[in-house]
């Protein structure tokens, strides 16, 4: 087993999983390096190999390795992701873990949980317009996240006090949702929507990570954050779970590249 700090409050996938980024992080595994295969990782952790398996899909979704049939598990080149570090917020006490969100502004959840006529954290005062709610399908990209239903989206505009903007769609999980019924309404959720989950569901989240990409930006996404057509976006993607591992919300921020939330 590796000789790399575990934290016991995490799921024995994500130790792994962290462990890798880090080294990932470091560049002790650079762009081509291969990590171990599911049945050396079982070996080395001593785990099963399903949790083997939920290790290297976890490296997968954030962006950090790819898989390719028949030849294993390499890292891939410039990958940007960080998982499971404590931050306001979550609460689960990760000191010294090594971890850092990348240099984009505010803190992910603040601007994320951003609710009409809330305010507060990194975001001072922000004027936030409630676009739409309700059920909707993923997009491909998210479709894999939720294979038990339709998830519940909240849409937001979100603008700082700086004036800078950015389209905030969250997607919560079936399960969730279903617990949760405002989730779906388009009225503002008091306290935002992570203290609604708390108090009014019991869904309380532990850990995540995030991903940040870059792409064109949608129609939709030009029209409410004032782009010309083409323009390009970054997207950080902020997926968060309860302390047992189960999903409760994904949450894309998007924004011009170069105006982000100032600390």
């Amino acid at each position: 087993m590796s000789d790399a700090a575990e934290n016991p409050a995490l799921p024995k996938y994500l130790q792994i999983a962290r462990h890798f980024a880090a080294r990932i992080e470091e560049g002790e595994l650079p762009p081509g390096a291969e990590v171990p295969s599911e049945r050396e990782l079982a070996a080395q952790w001593s785990v099963a190999r399903l949790t083997a398996n939920k290790a290297l899909r976890e490296l997968r979704r954030l962006g950090l390795v790819e898989t390719r049939p028949q030849s294993g598990s390499f890292v891939v080149e410039r990958a940007v992701a960080a998982i499971a570090r404590d931050e306001p917020g979550l609460h689960m006490g990760y000191p010294g873990d090594g971890y850092r969100w990348p240099a984009l502004g505010a803190t992910p959840d603040v601007v994320a949980d951003a609710e009409p006529g809330l305010a507060g954290g990194a975001v001072t005062d922000p004027a936030v317009r409630l676009l739409r709610a309700g059920a909707e399908p993923a997009p491909d990209s998210l479709r894999p996240e939720f294979p038990d239903g339709t998830p519940v989206a909240r849409i937001r505009l979100v603008r700082g006090d700086s004036g800078v903007a950015a389209l905030v769609t969250s997607w919560f999980a079936p399960g969730v949702a279903a617990r949760a019924p405002l989730l779906a309404r388009a009225d503002a959720l008091p306290g935002g929507s992570g203290r609604y989950l708390a108090e009014v569901a019991g869904v309380r989240v532990a850990f995540g990570h995030d991903r940040v990409t870059a792409r064109l930006a949608s129609a939709f996404e030009r029209e409410h954050l004032s782009l010309p057509d083409p323009a390009a976006v970054l997207v950080r993607r902020s997926a968060r779970h309860t302390a047992d591992g189960v999903l409760v919300r994904v949450d894309d921020v998007v924004q011009q590249p170069d105006r982000w939330f100032a600390v």
